[in-house]
């Protein structure tokens, strides 16, 4: 889908790091991601096909000691469109590898 969200309970805020990537044969080009927490846009990160950079994101607690952060896939590819003989129908964005916290 287009947006994947992180939510950490009791948090004192660090840092949320994601390694992603992007399958070769569906996209040709950058996929951009964006991280928002609140609303409010705090990171965004060109992921290239052939790379799996991390991306960072340093964590704002809420009112209630919940850190949320969202992030929004700017394209979204079906397999099924773009490869013959698949039946993939799935709309595919980014490839979360890893999602580490740290303090």
């Amino acid at each position: 889908g287009r947006s994947v969200t992180s939510r950490r309970l009791r948090c004192t805020g660090g840092q949320l790091s994601v390694r992603l990537g992007t399958a070769e044969h569906l996209f040709s080009s950058a996929q951009v991601v964006t991280a928002t927490e609140g609303g409010k846009v705090v990171g965004s990160i060109q992921v290239q096909p052939t790379e799996q950079p991390i991306f960072g994101v340093a964590l704002d607690p809420n009112s209630h000691g919940t850190c949320s952060v969202t992030f929004t896939m700017q394209q979204l590819r079906v397999p099924a469109r773009l490869q013959a003989g698949s039946k993939d129908t799935r709309r595919l964005g980014a490839n979360f590898f890893a999602i580490d916290y740290g303090r």
